[in-house]
């Protein structure tokens, strides 16, 4: 059946909603492929006082095969990236038919398959380049965009191995109480309370040792946060701002919002398309941590950031503490730990 087939080709949609990426990514190149990608020329079908020139060279016009491969600025990208003056080759008339050809050479080998990841994150950087030159009068710079489109393509290709050679026990991900890390981690624990009264979110973050010491805490309070998934995104990206300071090399980042989890370990789409370049953001700072990991705990098993994060939302504090617990989470901690011990 036609609607089964991309425009333009011969390959199935499944063919792109298969491949193991960034959500974020697989709907961009589906914007490129049913041609509603917001480009200039685009545009200006429908209100013509729109220059349909591209910002980056400022001499052509804004299609989508000179954004991605014709364009100087591109092109420069493009010969930054391993094996990538190949995508230069031949002429881009069709948006289709690259993909097509792409999709193609991944299903020769594993090593293709890995060059089709980087290949579309490639182009989508490009994209967001354009997107930053237009919106925040960003000055465009290749190389920068060739070596984050590695880097987050890296980060993809490890999380596939690691999604290829785990055992997924759910027993293991449900847990009464809390427990500590493996030696030599160290857990943060991480929570957030939004009130939609008030509209104020309290954020807590408590980190413990390997065995269930606690190292402490800290605490921020946000307005605006629209809902209670803001507020947890928000909570988490707040540990790499927190962890910038320690500089803890061997870290497992615990969250009750499991779509953070399954996001950050599995590049589920799971989360709001609102909020993920909060968790965009949390995956560049993961480059900064030589040994994480993310796990997600019931709420039962993060009662001290729990505690805290209410307290924090009704009190509105903004504060660390490295030398004694909050009196108020002592209980708690205490449970804890004496759970660990039996």
């Amino acid at each position: 059946m036609k609607f089964l087939i991309i425009p333009n080709s011969e390959t199935q949609w499944k063919e792109l909603w298969h491949i193991n990426t960034c959500p974020r990514v697989k709907h961009f190149w589906w914007k490129c492929l049913v041609d509603i990608l917001p480009t200039n020329v685009r545009l200006q079908r429908s209100c013509r006082y729109i220059n349909n020139i591209f910002p980056l060279c400022k001499q052509f016009y804004e299609e989508v095969t000179h954004v991605l491969f014709t364009c100087p600025f591109s092109r420069a990208v493009w010969m930054r990236i391993p094996g990538g003056s190949s995508v230069l080759v031949g002429l881009h008339t069709n948006i289709a038919v690259v993909f097509e050809s792409w999709v193609k050479l991944s299903q020769q080998s594993i090593s293709n398959s890995n060059w089709l990841n980087l290949a579309i994150i490639v182009s989508w950087s490009i994209w967001n380049e354009r997107c930053e030159v237009q919106f925040q009068n960003k000055k465009a710079n290749p190389e920068l965009v060739s070596r984050k489109a590695m880097s987050f393509a890296a980060y993809i290709e490890g999380l596939n191995v690691k999604q290829q050679t785990r055992v997924v026990m759910i027993h293991d991900n449900i847990h009464a109480h809390w427990k500590p890390p493996a030696y030599p981690y160290l857990t943060i624990n991480c929570d957030a309370y939004f009130d939609k009264h008030t509209g104020l979110t309290g954020i807590a973050l408590v980190l413990r040792d390997f065995v269930g010491q606690w190292r402490g805490c800290s605490t921020k309070c946000y307005a605006g946060v629209k809902d209670s998934e803001h507020a947890e995104c928000l909570a988490f990206l707040e540990v790499f701002k927190w962890n910038r300071n320690m500089q803890q090399t061997h870290v497992v980042l615990e969250t009750d919002l499991q779509g953070i989890e399954s996001y950050i370990t599995k590049h589920a789409p799971v989360i709001s398309w609102e909020y993920e370049d909060i968790l965009l953001d949390a995956i560049e700072c993961l480059k900064n941590i030589p040994h994480w990991e993310c796990h997600f705990f019931s709420i039962s098993c993060n009662k001290p950031a729990d505690i805290l994060a209410k307290y924090n939302s009704r009190n509105r504090v903004t504060r660390v503490w490295l030398d004694k617990p909050p009196d108020f989470i002592e209980s708690s901690l205490l449970e804890d730990i004496v759970t660990v011990s039996s």
